[in-house]
């Protein structure tokens, strides 16, 4: 029955999935084990953990099967499994925080034999439950891609689920695709929760949808319908008690109002909801709120506090091990340090960014640290550098759909190109800048080839070549495209 363990177990596991009706002592006939040199214990975190040699398991594995009870002590362990990433939920926000994060990642092999037995055997609200009690660690620990795929296959199956189980699992499937920037699946997902959260009158479970229908409002860039969606979420999270719910709205309120110049009104919401994450004991929600602050010094002018508070908020996402905070904050801290002059120490830290944002599948990170590695290096005289990093950057952002973001890119390869006698590319850069600032005519759309056809016609007008249909086969529009517009601004001269 041990052999059903993938990974290694703790004592606990072991007495609860190897019970049987022979009434052995597990304890003692573990250590009867270890005396034999069939398992070894070792400690991690100060939990005694049992583990054997894969060909003892796979020996273990046959008996078991041979003995006609593999079903039973599989569905022991699957059960065992979901009722631990039950437990681990809301801890995994708490002050016991990172404990808990290490203990799921010290069970990730037994997690994912849990998971891939569950749907196998169609066992889909087991699967399900360990899914959504764990999908904060794969987000934050960097496991998204596997956590969606996991989710995708229970979502799939999930045909005779409860719909309150159906509705977390849309949520956490949500959240995952949002931390890879796939902003339509993010959507959809969240708008499948929200229809059963109104049929089951979930009203903590509705506000909390409609804050993050408000984030990707505004990454939409649709800053109206943004607000009205956070203002909505508020007012019910205050309601209903929701605490969590309402720290993360205040953070994002207090976005809206920095993005739109107004920082006498965003620092007090900042700090309204870092005091909330304080008071919940949720270290990384406190630190996201730190790195806003950060963000805000910045838009300020206070690049030295940016720098502070930056360095403050990396030291704690490091300790969480939290790479999808670490990855935003490093984007933050880099651009401090390009504004105190400290180029060498901002190309280091950018890397540190692009490397999780390209390793994790965050491509808004990635994006955003390539553009601002690329003035770094465009300031420094690195030419060359500068022009492939703006290149990669707008490739990425092509397929974003961020059309804020996409806006002050383009705005700033503009001035490039106009200092550079370039005017032609300068005011075709700027003019589709200014038209994603008032909102792109078709972003409602969801049309992600949007933006690439505006690009594409425009450089074909300016150009008379067209720089898709000239780009080597197998080249991606967006790079075709980001090529042709960034081309020769490395020959602009090193910024004074």
């Amino acid at each position: 029955r041990l052999a059903i363990f993938a990974g290694g177990c703790t004592l606990e596991a072991a007495e609860t999935v190897c019970r049987g009706p022979d009434g052995i002592a597990i304890a003692s006939g573990l250590e009867i084990l270890v005396g034999h040199s069939l398992l070894w214990r070792e400690k991690i975190d100060g939990i005694s953990r049992y583990a054997m040699l894969e060909t003892i398991r796979d020996f273990g594995l046959e008996a078991l099967a041979a003995s006609g009870e593999a079903h039973v002590v599989q569905r022991e362990h699957a059960l065992f499994f979901q009722r631990l990433a039950e437990r681990a939920a809301p801890e995994l926000d708490g002050p016991n925080s990172v404990a808990w994060f290490d203990r799921l990642e010290t069970e990730q092999a037994n997690l994912r034999a849990a998971l891939r037995w569950s749907f196998d055997q169609e066992e889909t609200a087991i699967g399900l439950g360990i899914a959504v009690g764990v999908f904060r660690f794969w987000d934050s620990r960097g496991h998204i891609a596997e956590g969606r795929a996991w989710l995708d296959r229970a979502l799939a199956a999930a045909a005779d689920i409860p719909l309150s189980l159906r509705s977390e699992a849309y949520q956490a499937a949500a959240s995952l695709a949002g931390s890879q920037d796939d902003a339509h699946r993010s959507e959809a997902l969240h708008r499948a929760a929200l229809e059963i959260q109104r049929q089951l009158g979930d009203a903590v479970g509705i506000a909390r949808t409609l804050g993050r229908l408000g984030r990707i409002a505004r990454m939409r860039g649709d800053a109206a319908e943004s607000e009205r969606l956070l203002h909505e979420a508020l007012t019910v999270g205050r309601e209903f008690g929701d605490a969590r719910g309402v720290a993360k709205v205040l953070n994002d309120l207090g976005m809206a109002a920095a993005y739109r110049g107004d920082y006498d009104e965003a620092r007090p919401l900042y700090e309204q909801a870092r005091q909330a994450y304080q008071d919940l004991g949720d270290r990384s929600g406190a630190a996201h709120a730190l790195n806003s602050l950060a963000d805000l010094a910045s838009r300020r002018g206070d690049h030295e506090e940016a720098r502070r508070l930056g360095e403050e908020a990396c030291q704690v996402f490091r300790q969480l091990g939290d790479l999808l905070g670490l990855a935003a904050t490093l984007i933050n801290l880099g651009d401090a340090y390009i504004n105190l002059g400290d180029l060498p120490s901002a190309l280091k830290i950018l890397d540190e960014a692009v490397s999780l944002g390209r390793e994790h599948g965050l491509k808004r990170s990635e994006a955003i640290a390539l553009f601002n590695q690329a003035n770094a290096l465009h300031t420094l005289g690195r030419q060359t550098e500068a022009a492939s990093r703006w290149s990669q950057s707008l490739a990425l952002l092509a397929g974003l759909e961020d059309w804020g973001l996409m806006a002050d890119a383009l705005g700033e390869l503009a001035g490039i190109a106009t200092a550079l006698g370039q005017s032609a590319r300068g005011s075709l850069l700027e003019g589709v800048a200014a038209q994603l600032r008032q909102g792109h005519p078709e972003a409602a759309s969801g049309s992600p080839r949007t933006i690439v056809d505006d690009l594409r016609a425009a450089m074909r007008d300016l150009t008379g070549v067209d720089p898709v249909a000239e780009a080597p086969e197998g080249v991606p529009p967006e790079e075709a495209i980001a090529e042709a517009l960034t081309a020769n601004l490395g020959d602009a001269p090193p910024a004074p």
